[in-house]
């Protein structure tokens, strides 16, 4: 250890068994204005989450109790950082309104649709939960792009392959695309590919609203048949100059004559980027990620999920990011995750209380830092990216009162004074 000058800049992350309350206050001063993204998942504030009310007043305590963390918390975020916290819909109203009366704007709600309906008890059966959303970010939240990167990249490998024959790359490439099940239905929509080699999804010409202007309404010519094809009914969505020139840069798909509808072909880029939407879906167990670990925890999210949250908050591949309801370290485990993805070099603070900080936490972080695949308890190989973290224990305050001792000894004597 003493071969670091800056034994902190080395550090990947730090560990904290802690009451988070006491925890905050003790790193404010070192992070203050240093967080990049604080991603948590609190206890829900159900009669399953274990959460110990100080009284009957159920709301009142947990709003408390929230109000006290979140406030603390908020002045650690860099400028341009981002809070995120999953909640359900018994105290999503209550928690928005909190957050109304902090100091940072609401950026929207995610509704994690977790395909998989509650099915018991009356009325509607619940199958989401949300994810609150607070930056002082002005520009729009993009989603990582390395599925863009994977599928050119495939798209080129096959072409590749077949030697550049487009039918036979094409029929390999939808298939791949149908199969995999880490994209999304917006990604898998790029199916296509045109006989330049570039992939691409076909999209209507049609315009939002009905045009007056007749030029719109001007038919496009089918490049074989040369007979007009039919325009959309509420005429196209640019002018016929524009149409022309993308129909020389080949950016028009023609059916096979002129009775079906041309048609856009959006071309999919390295640099394309897709805004993150107020829907996720995403059907993974999360018990599914420890249990390969032979680690034993109750519930826990997905780390599919944490991914593309916080990998949209750290597109730059850097940053702190903070979860003070560490729970079973899946936060901790996303953030190994995109660095061993994409390079990166993000860092975490995990801050949890309970003694499964030693028994599931500190086991899990060791384990994906030593490998990513796992089976059964038994890493299949050696490809983890390492880890370099400190991790520690705060004294509770309950702790230290417990451990107070009054001792009844006679008055010293005036020469011992």
């Amino acid at each position: 250890l003493a071969l670091f000058d800056h034994l902190d800049d080395a550090l990947d992350g730090w560990l904290i068994h802690s009451e988070n309350y006491q925890a905050l206050n003790t790193i404010k001063e070192k992070f203050k204005g240093k967080i990049k993204c604080i991603h948590i998942d609190p206890p829900y504030n159900t009669n399953t989450s274990g959460f110990l009310y100080a009284n009957t007043y159920k709301h009142s305590s947990w709003l408390s109790m929230m109000e006290n963390r979140i406030r603390q918390s908020y002045s650690l975020l860099v400028d341009d950082g981002s809070f995120l916290c999953h909640i359900d819909e018994n105290e999503y109203e209550r928690l928005q309104l909190l957050c109304n009366t902090l100091d940072v704007p609401n950026a929207g709600t995610i509704v994690w649709d977790k395909r998989n309906p509650m099915n018991a008890g009356s009325g509607i059966a619940t199958q989401h939960e949300y994810v609150i959303w607070r930056t002082k970010q002005q520009t729009p939240i993009y989603l990582r792009n390395d599925s863009v990167i994977e599928i050119l990249g495939k798209a080129n490998y096959l072409i590749e392959k077949h030697d550049n024959d487009i039918a036979a790359a094409q029929k390999k490439f939808s298939d791949w695309i149908r199969k995999n099940d880490n994209l999304t239905g917006g990604e898998k929509a790029y199916n296509s590919i045109d006989e330049s080699g570039r992939v691409f999804q076909s999209v209507s010409l049609r315009a939002p609203e009905p045009r007056t202007d007749s030029k719109f309404h001007i038919p496009l010519v089918h490049p074989i048949t040369n007979k007009p094809c039919p325009t959309p009914p509420n005429g196209f969505s640019r002018t016929p100059e524009t149409l022309q020139s993308m129909i020389d840069k080949g950016e028009i798909i023609f059916g096979k004559d002129e009775t079906i509808q041309p048609r856009q072909k959006v071309f999919l880029k390295e640099t394309t980027k897709r805004q993150i939407s107020s829907l996720i879906q995403d059907a993974k167990k999360g018990k599914v990620d420890i249990d390969r670990l032979n680690l034993n925890f109750p519930y826990c999210h997905p780390v599919s999920l944490y991914d593309t949250l916080i990998g949209a908050v750290t597109l730059d591949k850097k940053g702190i990011v903070l979860d003070y309801f560490a729970g079973s370290g899946t936060t901790g485990h996303s953030v190994l995750n995109l660095n061993k993805f994409d390079n990166g070099s993000r860092k975490l603070i995990l801050i949890e209380l309970g003694d499964h900080y030693e028994t599931t936490v500190i086991p899990r972080i060791k384990k994906i830092s030593f490998s990513n695949t796992w089976k059964n308890g038994k890493a299949q190989k050696a490809d983890g990216i390492g880890g370099f973290f400190k991790y520690y224990q705060l004294e509770q305050y309950e702790e230290a009162l417990q451990k107070v001792r009054y001792e009844d000894k006679p008055p010293l004597a005036s020469h011992d004074l």
